[in-house]
């Protein structure tokens, strides 16, 4: 049996990794200290299932991604980490007395590995592998960004990339989603965020930063899947072969109709463009509360010991969201782009993407046709 573990942290930008940790019988060797003398401190994780295990489970698409070796920060006695299940590992007579470092294998999911995780997951024998604590509360993040989607409260962007600019995709929250967020991050296990590459000090306690941050991934990768899914990228005309320069607005939208190709451009007008997009989006934008600054205080074990694995008490699960009946209004509310330039209106471009995006998400994250 292996017991899926999921993580993420400000310092890993949100990103979410996964480990694993393995009964007795499926258990291999450690492999020595050599393979990770930059994590001196921290020994290696006796119960984890290493890369070899996990990747045998995942799909191959997800198990070709990138594979660290990541500090664990669990709850530990005098004999070593205390398992999150007594399947795992006998904890009878046992109390966690500390957060100690262990190292893990861990891979690195994007935002659109970890919705395709989550999709792929019911498809998996549950004899074979089952979801920690953990790892479910990042599930509930998901159908959280998939009721998003279907509601449509999503508005286009760009962003930035080791130089090359991008189209991208970003919540909008309403009171109820605010509220969801606060009682998620209230809820989530301590597990959920235990997870860096320093075996000196635990992660921050950034859960609210650290939700917010994924929800938003996966916002772009559900209306991102959904576009390649939908194949709207055949809507884009061949501005290429025109003589005449394409204004950046229209380059903006044929971006947004086929993800993944980057908007051609000079830094300084795509700069000025993001500004400008920012300051168009503004008015619609409410955070939740965020842990700013990198001087939030580290994880640490409960007072009595428990509750690291499981967290608190979930919110009630989502009810299966509607789609609105007025597609991409929220283009509406955020009223029109100055000096826009678009060979049409930015909603009645944008439709194609907005109606599949809801679409999917309803399938995909709700199974509702």
């Amino acid at each position: 049996m292996l017991i899926l573990h999921a993580a993420a942290t400000k310092a890993m930008d949100g990103t979410v990794v996964i480990w694993s940790e393995v009964d007795r019988e499926a258990r291999s060797q450690p492999k020595g200290k050599g393979l990770w003398k930059w994590l001196a401190g921290a020994g290696e994780h006796p119960y984890q299932g290493g890369r070899d295990r996990l990747s045998a489970l995942l799909p191959k698409v997800l198990a070709a991604g990138e594979w660290f070796w990541m500090t664990a920060w669990l709850p530990s006695d005098s004999e070593g980490p205390l398992a999150s299940d007594d399947r795992i590992a006998a904890g009878v007579g046992r109390r966690g007395e500390r957060l100690a470092p262990w190292v893990v294998r861990a891979l690195m999911l994007s935002s659109r590995s970890l919705h395709e995780l989550f999709l792929l997951c019911r498809e998996w024998p549950s004899t074979e592998l089952q979801f920690s604590d953990d790892a479910a509360f990042w599930r509930r993040a998901h159908e959280l960004a998939g009721s998003l989607v279907v509601r449509q409260q999503f508005v286009p962007g760009v962003m930035e990339l080791k130089g090359h600019w991008f189209a991208d995709w970003d919540p909008i929250y309403e009171t109820k989603d605010l509220e969801e967020i606060e009682a998620l991050a209230e809820a989530m296990p301590l597990a959920a965020c235990a997870l860096n590459q320093n075996p000196r000090r635990p992660p921050a306690d950034t859960r609210r930063w650290t939700l917010h941050s994924t929800i938003r991934g996966l916002v772009r990768a559900i209306v991102m899947n959904a576009a390649n899914r939908n194949e709207i990228w055949k809507t884009v005309s061949q501005t290429r072969s025109e003589s005449k320069p394409v204004p950046l607005h229209r380059r903006w939208v044929e971006a947004l109709l086929s993800p993944g190709s980057e908007i051609q451009g000079s830094g300084h007008e795509l700069v000025d463009f993001a500004m400008e997009i920012g300051l168009w989006r503004e008015p619609l934008f409410r955070l939740p509360k965020l842990e700013l600054g990198d001087d939030a205080p580290a994880i640490c074990l409960p007072t009595d010991g428990e509750g690291f694995w499981e967290g608190g008490k979930l919110p009630a699960p989502f009810e299966c969201p509607e789609m609105p009946r007025r597609p991409a209004a929220i283009l509406e509310q955020a009223g029109g782009l100055p000096n826009w330039q678009g060979a049409a209106p930015l909603r009645e471009s944008l439709l194609p993407v907005y109606e599949a995006a809801s679409r999917y998400a309803l399938e995909y994250v709700f199974g509702r046709k």
